[in-house]
């Protein structure tokens, strides 16, 4: 797996395990600085590349969020790779993330 910061992979990995059984296969993680990770009324955090079969996380919460809130925004973007909208299901595949309501606020 490619990357640009160990602790994005440590941070997957711990992801992988615990919720994919450790059989999610992604080619890369990534901080990035675009800022066309944009939707219409707001900024995505993180953003899943289904085709790539990457995740990449926006550069500015490197530093401020922690790894919980990491975590979760990992989780869902993973979760993309099986969903790619919001859907019902999505959410409540959402729902199994141990600090959702902590990380969510």
């Amino acid at each position: 797996m490619r990357t640009n910061d160990e602790r994005l992979e440590v941070l997957f990995h711990q992801v992988n395990d615990q919720y994919f059984q450790d059989q999610l296969k992604i080619r890369g993680i990534f901080w990035t600085k675009r800022r066309n990770l944009v939707g219409k009324n707001f900024q995505h955090w993180a953003q899943c590349l289904t085709k790539f079969k990457g995740i990449c996380l926006l550069d500015k919460l490197k530093n401020i969020a922690p790894d919980y809130v990491l975590r979760y925004l990992v989780f869902h973007e993973c979760l993309h790779f099986f969903w790619v909208y919001h859907c019902r299901s999505f959410r409540q595949a959402e729902k199994e993330f141990e600090q959702l309501k902590k990380a969510d606020q």
